[in-house]
């Protein structure tokens, strides 16, 4: 690889971060250069594959294939194409110089493709593992670029993921039932008397509202929890997560005060008050919330999953 191909590849992946990542791109802004190419790479890893995923039926390949493809791009041992390319040469640049794992991917990797293989989620638990590939797996390759303390940092990095997409499954109900696919858990549709029908309306029923809410205090436990992940990460870095985290917060606090009015709008906020929540993280300090009780498994063992 030579420095014209690693500046190009660099390029491309810190162009795609500003096209795609509407609520990321605030968060990486405060990361100083070197860890902000990194997280870049990995950003657009899980793009190309978040995409090759949701691709029409008749233009997706098989999942096996898609696995060898991204599976490929992570060991750096062929490309099947230019954008495939330049992603694996940033990711590779970003693995030499800090400890990101190649089973994190593999997590990644896993969690994406169960989009493919799994449709409905009977219980949490079982969600869960769909969380934990999709957004806590990501997270753990993070804090190795941005730097961390102690082991258990992985356990907060673990819940700040599960908050962070159960924030996103609340807002995209109607989205991701128009695919196909329901999140929401079985269980808890039954405990709220809530039909899979009513998901795809667009009135958001007070069955649904109350459902959403119950699925909302549950990320804003993880939400608290992940607040212990702030003294352990490098002061350089910090602010980037704590950005995010405050960024998802105020999301689905906008849902909260909507009355989770999910199919009647989207929620969205505005680029002023990312701005503002980006300053806050800069501003902040180290302090945390104390740790809400039986939220996490704190063994630092990041395969195993976290508790209720």
């Amino acid at each position: 690889m030579t420095d014209t191909d690693l500046t190009g590849a660099l390029e491309f992946t810190a162009r795609l971060v500003k096209r795609e990542a509407r609520n990321f791109y605030w968060g990486f802004m405060l990361l100083p250069p070197g860890k902000r190419r990194a997280v870049y790479a990995l950003y657009a890893f899980c793009r190309l594959l978040d995409d090759a995923v949701d691709a029409e039926d008749d233009a997706r390949p098989p999942p096996g294939a898609i696995r060898g493809r991204f599976e490929r791009i992570a060991r750096g041992a062929g490309a099947d194409s230019e954008a495939d390319r330049m992603v694996s040469l940033a990711l590779a640049d970003a693995m030499q110089r800090y400890p990101i794992s190649p089973r994190h991917l593999e997590w990644i990797i896993d969690g994406v493709l169960m989009d493919l293989a799994v449709a409905r989620y009977a219980s949490f638990g079982d969600l869960q593992r769909y969380l934990f590939g999709v957004a806590s797996a990501v997270g753990l390759a993070c804090i190795e670029v941005f730097g961390h303390a102690r082991p258990e940092a992985r356990a907060y990095a673990i819940a700040l993921g599960y908050a962070m997409q159960l924030t996103n499954i609340i807002r995209d109900v109607k989205e991701d039932f128009r695919r196909g696919r329901v999140y929401l858990p079985g269980e808890d549709m039954a405990r709220f008397a809530v039909q899979e029908t009513a998901l795809g309306a667009d009135n958001t029923g007070i069955e649904l509202r109350r459902l959403l809410a119950f699925e909302a205090g549950r990320a804003r436990r993880y939400f608290e929890y992940a607040d212990g992940l702030w003294p352990l990460l490098a002061a350089d870095a910090v602010a980037c997560p704590r950005a995010l985290a405050l960024i998802y917060g105020a999301l689905l606090g906008a849902m909260e005060r909507g009355g989770f009015a999910v199919l009647d709008r989207r929620f969205r906020l505005p680029a002023w008050r990312k701005l503002l929540l980006m300053l806050r993280a800069r501003l902040a300090g180290p302090g945390r919330l104390a740790p809400a009780r039986g939220v996490c498994d704190n063994s630092g063992n990041e395969k195993g999953l976290l508790r209720e």
